[in-house]
């Protein structure tokens, strides 16, 4: 009688936290059978912990999460009313708020929702010291949806956990460090936490390794080293390192070595590698030209909503790449990959509105989109900012703003803003 009255109680109160929208979401493209039994279970989950006999092997999830396989909450849910430390139902918040691009699972009261239920069990687990509710509350603190945002909370927590052997919270904390997010920027420091992360069984770090020492211009002795971290993350399973090392091979015109790996990211539905494999077919570049199998696997993207397929395609209308040109087609899809939030519409957007060549100059809009750009790290949108205050570009010229977009630019890779940087340094006085 007592856990029916309990169960009874639950259900009402579940009732009134949830919308219709979220139990659709769950129902559907989820399949949970029954979602307000499902949620209700999760919330009394909060009030009477009862540890797992051993821990939970979230490897499986993770994995799919790192691959951005929508599976990946479910298998979550299925874990979150065993996990004692809150961090299943951590990940959902971070799917349902932060992820939907690559998941399709996106709703904002939904990942709110999961947090809230997460957070009693972390900040339990975080007093013990687990490292798993250490590495949750220090996403909690990097996004700040249900704590304060605090970077540098995130990062301590973050560092907390990687001290108890969390191999994802290394990861977390390199790359704040390569960032300078919430602490002093420290490649060096970066790669020697990837390293620790992969000695750990984390392979997916391989990529992060490959990834500093390809863009990175401290990393240029390091260049030779690039496939072969690529590569070791790419075999392991992990589809952006698959992509990368495809991009890789594409520019060492090594294009059987190109196909093969833009196809293994492409088999885990990612469609970056589907757009850059559909150019090569439009542009017939190491392969026989064909329009139509070239359309249609960036089409894959476009159909589903992808802001990096909509933006390939948009350039091949704009520059007539394996079709006719259609420079009001190619912008609007220029604009819908802008509004997606893809960083290379906007700085292609940008400095078309610059221009004024097919539409009409706008330097107002072309800053908008570069800002916009620059908070997703672009290296090419602070290398434009810093362009447009050196020579008052639609705004009065601000030397040291420049300098500022230059050292950044250059911090996150460009080897452009190296020489403009300089040439702004030694510019004389009265210029």
């Amino acid at each position: 009688q007592d856990v029916g009255e309990r169960k009874t109680f639950a259900m009402s109160e579940t009732q009134a936290r949830v919308t219709p929208e979220m139990l659709e979401l769950l129902e559907g493209p989820l399949g949970v059978p029954n979602p307000l039994q499902f949620l209700s279970e999760l919330e009394a989950r909060n009030f009477n912990v009862t540890p797992p006999s051993s821990p939970l092997d979230f490897s499986e999830a993770d994995k799919m999460w790192d691959n951005g396989n929508q599976a990946a909450m479910l298998k979550y849910l299925e874990l979150a009313l065993e996990d004692d430390t809150g961090w299943a139902l951590a990940k959902c918040g971070d799917i349902s708020l932060h992820n939907g691009e690559d998941t399709g699972v996106t709703d904002k009261d939904l990942g709110i929702y999961f947090y809230r239920l997460a957070l009693p069990l972390v900040l339990a687990g975080a007093e013990k010291e687990d490292p798993l509710s250490l590495l949750s509350l220090s996403n909690m603190h990097y996004w700040g949806d249900v704590v304060e945002k605090d970077r540098v909370k995130s990062y301590e927590y973050a560092r907390l956990s990687a001290k108890k052997g969390n191999t994802r919270a290394m990861r977390g904390l390199a790359r704040q460090l390569d960032e300078g997010d919430g602490t002093e920027r420290n490649s060096m420091k970066a790669i020697k936490y990837y390293k620790k992360a992969v000695q750990g069984g984390h392979a997916y770090a391989n990529f992060d390794i490959g990834f500093l020492y390809d863009m990175y211009p401290e990393f240029r002795h390091k260049r030779d080293k690039v496939e072969r971290y690529y590569k070791l993350a790419a075999d392991a399973g992990y589809r952006q390192a698959q992509y990368n090392l495809a991009e890789h091979y594409r520019d060492l015109d090594d294009f059987e070595g190109a196909i093969r790996y833009y196809q293994m990211a492409i088999d885990l539905q990612m469609y970056d590698a589907s757009a850059g494999l559909g150019m090569m077919y439009l542009e017939g570049e190491g392969v026989e030209q064909d329009v139509e199998r070239g359309l249609s696997l960036i089409n894959l993207g476009v159909e589903k909503g992808d802001g990096y397929s909509t933006y390939m395609l948009g350039t091949a209308y704009l520059w007539s790449i394996g079709v006719d040109e259609d420079l009001e087609k190619g912008l609007s899809l220029l604009r819908s990959a802008c509004e997606k939030k893809n960083v290379d519409a906007q700085v292609l957007m940008a400095r078309e509105l610059l221009d004024g060549y097919v539409i009409d100059r706008d330097p107002e809009l072309a800053l908008k989109y570069l800002k916009s750009a620059a908070e997703d790290k672009s290296e090419h949108a602070y290398l434009e900012l810093g362009h447009m205050y050196s020579v008052g570009e639609g705004i009065p010229i601000d030397k040291d703003l420049a300098t500022e977009y230059y050292r950044t630019s250059l911090a996150l890779g460009s080897l452009e803003a190296e020489g403009y940087l300089n040439d702004l340094l030694h510019e004389p006085e009265d210029v």
